[in-house]
């Protein structure tokens, strides 16, 4: 039995050594899941205070553009009957 831990969130086994891959893709589907790339990827180097700040406001407000898009897009496209 081969069993690939990452942590608490992402855990696969397999009975087989056969199902190696499916077990990895499992696992791959599981880590993207939990955002554990993510977070490791945020923690990768500091960021200050102030840059953290700015960096959550400079997402917001991509975000909100991508909401308006979004909203104009749908408005264009639905047609009331």
């Amino acid at each position: 039995m081969i069993e690939i831990v990452i942590n608490s969130k992402a855990t696969t086994q397999s009975k087989h050594i056969d199902e190696v891959e499916m077990a990895l893709k499992e696992l791959k589907k599981q880590v993207k899941k939990s955002g554990l790339m993510q977070e490791l990827r945020r923690r990768e180097h500091y960021v200050s205070p102030s840059k953290a700040k700015v960096l959550k406001r400079a997402e917001s407000i991509k975000q909100r553009k991508r909401e308006e898009r979004k909203q104009e897009w749908n408005k264009q496209n639905t047609t009331e009957y």
